[in-house]
């Protein structure tokens, strides 16, 4: 019986460099899209920036950013709306808050800690 599977091992072996192989996966796979710009509130509730009212401040000396309302998480804010780092360019802001350049960038976020406001209503339309 042990010679038997030594056999079949040995004609496994010769038969498999003759089998066509799958080719490699490409490396090329394209990134996911930018998230749009948003807000995640303190309850969770997930909205398009331009839904709630919203501020992002930083203090360019300390590179400390705070965001009003406090426990909310934005989400891909735009640079130039960032009070305190007016007259910079989106690299120049880039590098002062992140250490790379803007092209490098595909999303980020910020969040100050501490207790969240009450919570927007809910969004209006057909489709909330």
């Amino acid at each position: 019986m042990k010679r038997l599977s030594c056999l079949f091992s040995l004609l496994f072996g010769l038969l498999v460099p003759a089998a066509e192989r799958l080719p490699l996966p490409e490396r090329g796979v394209p990134e996911a899209p930018p998230y749009p710009a948003s807000v995640v509130t303190a309850g969770g509730q997930r909205r398009l920036l331009e839904d709630v009212a919203v501020t992002v401040r930083c203090d360019p000396a300390t590179r400390q950013v705070t965001v009003t309302p406090s426990g909310w998480w934005v989400v891909n804010f735009p640079l130039d709306r960032i009070v305190g780092l007016e007259g910079l360019d989106e690299d120049q802001i880039c590098q002062l808050l992140f250490q790379k350049p803007r092209a490098a960038l595909r999303n980020w976020y910020f969040r100050t800690p501490g207790e969240g406001t009450p919570e927007p209503p809910p969004a209006s339309g057909p489709a909330p």
